[in-house]
């Protein structure tokens, strides 16, 4: 008897667990039917350049789904420096194979422990007709005086997917959609 009594607190955690579970419980990026594909996170200080000014009022999450020269130039703006010598974009040979995800968000400046935190990408999965990039944000706990423009640049390949329709699911919510 003392055993059973002991292991009850145990039981209702698992049974609580395995009830919550089915249906709606499960997050948008964890679709069974959806095949992983492979990505690499481009950090932001690859290229030198920043994102253009987006209206963060109307649209708090910004993404972008570039295929082309003509989409990065449409997002990015050059930032050349002196003493930099990174380019301020990719080749335009890049985009026969390569393609880019971009969300942005506008957020009180990370302090050093945050910096590279904000977006993390969790993982790019296909199926017909639809492509989503699962990552997690965290906003900054900075007290910063001031705002920055955040953002994750994720690379694929056009071989595993080249039109339709890009999901970027944030927290396990879908925030915004791109279709070409």
């Amino acid at each position: 008897m003392k055993k059973s009594i002991r292991n009850l607190p145990l039981y209702g955690i698992l049974m609580a667990v395995g009830f919550g579970m089915p249906g709606s419980a499960w997050p948008a990026g964890t679709d069974n039917n959806f095949k992983e594909i492979p990505f690499k996170t481009v950090d932001s200080g690859t290229y030198q350049t920043f994102i253009q000014n987006w209206d963060e009022k109307e649209k708090p999450v910004f993404c972008a789904w570039i295929r082309s020269t003509s989409d990065w130039s449409k997002l990015f703006l050059s930032a050349v420096t002196m003493f930099n010598k990174a380019p301020a974009a990719p080749p335009d040979s890049f985009y026969s194979k390569k393609q880019f995800l971009v969300v942005a968000r506008v957020v009180t400046a990370p302090n050093v422990a945050e910096q590279g935190q904000v977006f993390i990408a969790k993982n790019v999965t296909k199926k017909e007709g639809m492509l989503r990039l699962n990552y997690e944000f965290k906003q900054p706990t900075s007290n910063a005086p001031f705002s920055t423009k955040e953002y994750l640049l994720v690379k694929v390949s056009k071989k595993s997917y080249s039109s339709g329709t890009v999901q970027f699911i944030e927290n396990g919510k879908i925030v915004c959609e791109v279709t070409h």
